[in-house]
């Protein structure tokens, strides 16, 4: 049998149906109105309490999942809203449906891609869209590879080591065209943690936000503007899932959101002091949801945005690569000393017209190799011209041979800095 349940006789029937010890009296007491439907075998009344697929409800309406409500928009609640149990301290709660894909607003979450490199000594970006910071004396950013023992489904965190530092931390800031509809919501961020060190100074993290009402203006540059959150317990035993809320203002036209281990503002300390991140997601729940997982080449292309290389994806730029070289002829009067290569195009439409960076198939960096007549090799300066988000040009003034052709790597930088 199947009962039909409407929006305003749920919450008026609720109250006085769940005193009945009968489920099939209450079925009948359900009048339809073509709001949804369940079957009263599903029903479970236990201690006057009513329970969905529960088998002990605690709760007068205790649900376990979700209910997709519709109707008019006159009925209680608004149409299109979701009455679940998961939400803050597991209480029952109608909210907005959940996208069905892409709820991360964050890109490489999982730490999964790191076409910089997999280990650095200094701050920057490291994996993909992370910009790693610290201010210390000694600090290293490094690819951590998860091992199945942890019991998450992460492959990858990035690692962050400092020694008589401030703080150290990491951040991403948002594209407004990929948060424009968080203006005056509350968010969730949420990600897993784990201390390196021992210690008090390797305990405690906090998320860090900024914002700003001018339009994706760089607000990763001095983190000392930002607002933090209260202090976070992570430890060496094991991962911790951390989430906390954010306010975005109605006016937010930049957004950065960052993890700090410690604080910005904490004091100075000769203790090394480490911690490890992965998961990291951002929201529009006021709780944290299950990590949102994307195909590895849809990640990888949302990172293209940002960052491309010409490199294999285990290369770092500057490495040896022969093999994923780009080649091709060039153009050479023989007077001016002017090669021009044929415009390259990038795998993804830049966010900026990016910084170019030059190497040759042995790692010199600011060159590409020149060959005359397909033999002899000469490495000679490169730099880009027609450069826009959509590819470049190379170009070298310092050879008068015709009949010359290229091979080269690159590297273009979109990222906020």
């Amino acid at each position: 049998m199947t009962t039909r349940l409407g929006l305003l006789p749920l919450a008026i029937v609720l109250p006085f149906i769940c005193g009945m010890a009968e489920p099939a009296r209450a079925g009948n007491m359900l009048e339809p109105n073509g709001a949804f439907s369940i079957n009263t075998d599903e029903f479970v009344f236990k201690d006057g309490n009513l329970g969905i697929h529960v088998g002990t409800p605690t709760v007068t309406l205790h649900v376990n999942g979700q209910l997709l409500v519709k109707g008019e928009d006159t009925h209680l609640p608004a149409t299109g809203k979701v009455l679940t149990s998961t939400g803050a301290d597991g209480l029952a709660a109608w909210v907005e449906p959940v996208r069905s894909g892409f709820r991360n607003r964050l890109i490489n979450g999982g730490m999964d891609i790191w076409q910089r490199g997999s280990s650095f000594s200094a701050g920057g970006y490291a994996a993909d869209r992370w910009l790693a910071e610290a201010t210390g004396n000694t600090l290293g950013f490094s690819a951590q590879r998860i091992s199945i023992s942890d019991a998450l489904p992460f492959q990858y965190a990035l690692s962050a080591s400092a020694a008589g530092t401030n703080h150290a931390g990491l951040r991403q800031q948002i594209e407004y065209a990929n948060f424009h509809d968080l203006a005056g919501k509350t968010v969730t961020l949420s990600f897993w943690a784990k201390a390196l060190y021992n210690n008090t100074e390797s305990a405690t993290v906090r998320v860090w936000n900024r914002q700003s009402a001018t339009e994706d203006t760089s607000l990763v540059t001095d983190i000392y503007n930002g607002t933090e959150s209260d202090g976070m317990s992570i430890s060496t035993y094991g991962w911790t899932r951390i989430s906390s809320t954010i306010d975005i203002g109605s006016d937010t036209r930049a957004l950065a959101i960052g993890i700090v281990l410690g604080s910005v503002n904490q004091t100075s300390t000769d203790t090394t002091r480490g911690f490890a991140v992965t998961g990291v997601q951002l929201e529009e729940l006021p709780w944290p949801g299950e990590f949102e997982y994307r195909p590895y080449q849809t990640e990888l292309q949302l990172c293209q945005r940002y960052y491309e290389k010409s490199y294999a994806a285990e290369a770092a730029p500057g490495s040896t690569d022969a093999a994923n070289v780009f080649e091709t002829g060039a153009i050479s009067n023989g007077v001016d000393t002017v090669l021009a290569l044929p415009t390259v195009s990038y795998k993804a439409t830049k966010r900026t017209a990016p910084a170019l960076a030059f190497y040759t198939p042995s790692g010199t960096s600011g060159s590409c190799a020149w060959y005359s007549d397909f033999s002899t090799s000469q490495e000679l300066a490169t730099s880009a011209a027609r450069s826009g988000v959509n590819g470049f040009m190379a170009r070298q003034t310092s050879d008068n041979t015709v009949n010359d052709h290229m091979v080269c790597h690159f590297t273009a930088d979109a990222e906020f800095n």
